[in-house]
């Protein structure tokens, strides 16, 4: 199964979220449009594991996250990745402190299970669309982008494919304490 970890969003979020959609549609031409169903933040893309691999996973990162208190995700600014001469555009999230020591802890299981990595610096962000002709990149990467999420679980994904459509399914939640230790 192809799996990845991350963080899952409210629906209200999520709303909030297909506003800036709608404003990249209008500084845009073509392109694929996120499904709003799978919006969410990746903290780390595993890819193709086994079953007993994604057993010892979730176990693992159960036991590493098991004092980690919940935090605020919060908007930053938009951007993009370029691939192909196409544009990958995004709405950001702060690398906060509590995010970063949470992404670290989940790539830190990741190696220790002797798992791939990318090996590219993190950069917290959620996928807007996938191979876009951006007409106003100004427009898009000034905009400002204000969220206050609060996360209380990391959710392991599957990503597949469901009636032809790129699907992002949660198949398991590690919930994060509920105060400050």
């Amino acid at each position: 199964m192809r799996v990845f970890v991350g963080i899952q969003f409210s629906s209200a979020l999520k709303d909030d979220l297909e506003d800036y959609q709608a404003k990249l549609a209008d500084w845009s031409e073509k392109g694929r449009l996120t499904r709003k169903e799978n919006f969410h933040l990746t903290l780390c893309f595993i890819g193709e594991i086994s079953e007993t691999d994604y057993v010892q996973l979730f176990k693992q990162l159960s036991e590493k996250l098991a004092k980690t208190d919940r935090f605020s995700l919060l908007g930053g600014e938009c951007g993009y990745f370029i691939k192909k001469n196409r544009y990958i555009p995004w709405v950001g999230v702060l690398s906060t402190a509590d995010l970063l020591a949470v992404f670290k802890k989940v790539e830190a299981v990741i190696k220790e299970m002797g798992l791939a990595v990318e090996d590219r610096p993190y950069t917290p962000h959620v996928t807007m669309a996938r191979q876009v002709v951006l007409l106003d990149e100004e427009k898009w990467c000034h905009q400002p982008v204000a969220f206050n999420e609060c996360v209380s679980q990391v959710t392991l994904f599957q990503s597949h494919q469901v009636d032809g459509q790129l699907a992002y399914t949660p198949l398991n939640h590690i919930l994060l304490n509920k105060q400050k230790s």
